[in-house]
């Protein structure tokens, strides 16, 4: 039996998680894993995700399957391709009836992106317990298609936007990593050294534009005997890279 297939399945219940291939989807799905080892897993998610989940498994003493569906956005504006992403919507649907019936979970967690969309509805129709956690504070495009079908939809912000007419709605906040729990307990000492400090700032896709035009201006809104003080490294998209420069 390979190191990936479940064992001992009839002696741990098993939890389904299902998400979308970046990190904001993932590591939040990983830092629950990390705290629920009384439980067998099954993953579903795209390749991207794949690497995570294989990576993160690895290192640890758990019983768990991945599985990979090939899932694009089904908003392209490109008929052919929207057209394919429902195709591909469709197929991943079937292939999660089947895991689900041979695997039979006890529930299942969706952490967002379009992978989730066929396991989640494939859980719905097999009457398996489902939840959703929002990362953000306004809940994605996938999300709020699949609370209106979940039991429970746990948000990481208390006015978590475009959320309405909810009963079954939880304030959990986003879970976080062990390492970052660590940090935290760490009170910062300045440095006696003559090096400055250094802010690192970097984000993904839709909040890369915040972070160039209002955390730059924050930044520069400081008063001079800080900016002094501090060190600025900060990835942007390349077509903001100049603006942010002049900012700066």
């Amino acid at each position: 039996m390979k190191k990936s297939d479940i064992k001992n399945c009839n002696r741990k219940k098993i939890l389904m998680v299902v998400a979308g291939g970046t990190g904001g989807h993932i590591y939040p799905s990983l830092s629950l894993i990390n705290k629920m080892s009384n439980y067998n897993f099954i993953i579903i998610t795209d390749q991207r995700g794949g690497k995570y989940y294989e990576n993160f498994f690895e290192k640890k003493s758990l019983n768990f399957k991945i599985f990979t569906h090939k899932v694009s956005s089904p908003s392209n504006k490109n008929i052919i391709q929207a057209i394919i992403s429902l195709l591909q919507i469709s197929i991943s649907l079937i292939k999660s009836l089947f895991i689900i019936l041979f695997k039979k979970p006890d529930a299942v967690i969706g952490f967002g992106g379009y992978p989730t969309i066929a396991p989640m509805i494939a859980s719905k129709i097999c009457s398996i317990p489902l939840i959703i956690h929002e990362q953000n504070a306004v809940i994605g495009r996938v999300n709020r298609l699949l609370y209106k079908i979940s039991n429970i939809l746990a948000v990481s912000f208390v006015d978590t936007k475009k959320v309405k007419n909810i009963e079954n709605i939880v304030f959990t906040g986003n879970p976080v990593r062990q390492e970052f729990e660590e940090i935290g307990k760490s009170d910062y000492v300045k440095s006696i050294s003559n090096y400055p400090f250094t802010i690192l700032i970097f984000g993904g896709s839709l909040g890369a534009s915040y972070f160039s035009e209002q955390l730059t201006s924050i930044i520069c809104s400081l008063p001079d005997e800080i900016k002094k003080e501090i060190k600025i490294i900060q990835q942007t998209k390349k077509e903001e890279l100049e603006s942010v420069k002049n900012t700066y």
